[in-house]
């Protein structure tokens, strides 16, 4: 069962004669065949352009399955007039709103968007993809374009209404070559294009997606990323042991890198001699001793720091 509201009936006319404000339009609601409700009202413009008047019906009906809803239109007027009627350019027609929608499940997946659905009416949803009276919008005024989306039958659903349970066949419309983000689906039966930028509009549904990542994919990020996470705790691991490897005891010695230079340990940093190990000079024959200077120079420094070592303790 399903209660819809009738809000409004809106008819898109215009005079064919000139122009005439005294007309008046009489709408009558049938269920089955049968008298809802009656409503007269104005003309709302008097028809020397092309414009759409709206008249409040404020009506309720509750159906079940196989009711069906009809509208006598009467109009009294001094002129002729010409009614436009196609459901997308002209929208005339009952403004009905309900949970007349049924949602089934929508996916987006990779570049694709996929919504399964049924409705209480028969719908050409070609139609209303043309009309754009779905689409698809998303961050930085991205919109879909729904001459890549396709309409085809769904599944069938069961559902138990308050007298039987009735089965209701899906439809299922599938967007192609999705590339924007943070996308919404968002459903009415104005055309969006007509919408005042200015006015605050909302529309009759709006369906936030969520991008399904495949799981193969996903552990293959998971797993990328915690390769970078074990890089970087071995980085930071290495350079932990090269800081303290750098570290030394005061008195500590060692040969400097040139392989040449003495180094001794002084408040845990390595201090070095700078002797000229390769002097260019002509004298080729120094003996072996003399090589042994640098080694020399350190004791005496050695000693040197000793000694004021000895004297500030004293």
């Amino acid at each position: 069962d399903l209660s819809i509201s009738i809000n409004s009936f809106d008819i898109w006319w215009e005079d064919t004669e000139g122009s005439d404000d005294s007309c008046e339009w009489t709408i009558t609601i049938l269920h089955n065949e049968e008298y809802l409700s009656e409503d007269t009202s104005r003309c709302q413009h008097n028809g020397e352009e092309l414009e759409k008047g709206s008249h409040n019906l404020d009506t309720s009906i509750n159906l079940a399955a196989g009711d069906t809803i009809g509208i006598d239109l009467v109009y009294e007027g001094w002129d002729d007039i010409k009614i436009y009627y196609d459901n997308v350019t002209y929208d005339t027609g009952l403004n009905v709103k309900g949970k007349h929608l049924i949602l089934f499940d929508n996916k987006w997946e990779n570049t694709t968007v996929t919504m399964e659905f049924a409705e209480a009416w028969p719908t050409d949803w070609n139609t209303n993809l043309d009309a754009e009276y779905i689409i698809i919008r998303g961050d930085a005024n991205y919109t879909a374009d729904n001459a890549k989306a396709n309409v085809r039958d769904g599944n069938k659903h069961a559902f138990q209404g308050n007298n039987n349970t009735m089965e209701v066949n899906s439809t299922v419309i599938e967007w192609a070559e999705i590339n924007g983000t943070g996308l919404k689906i968002i459903m009415d039966y104005t055309t969006f294009g007509e919408v005042d930028e200015n006015e605050t509009y909302t529309p009759l549904l709006t369906i936030t997606l969520e991008l399904i990542v495949p799981e193969e994919e996903e552990t293959e990020n998971q797993t990328e990323n915690e390769k970078k996470e074990e890089e970087t705790e071995n980085q930071t691991e290495n350079e932990k042991k090269e800081e303290e490897s750098d570290l030394c005891q005061n008195g500590d010695t060692k040969v400097a890198e040139d392989g040449c230079n003495q180094c001794i340990c002084n408040n845990e940093e390595w201090v070095c001699t700078e002797v000229d190990c390769n002097p260019d000079d002509k004298d080729e024959d120094r003996d072996e001793d003399e090589s042994l200077l640098p080694s020399v120079s350190l004791i005496s420094s050695i000693a040197a720091i000793g000694i004021i070592a000895l004297r500030r303790r004293s």
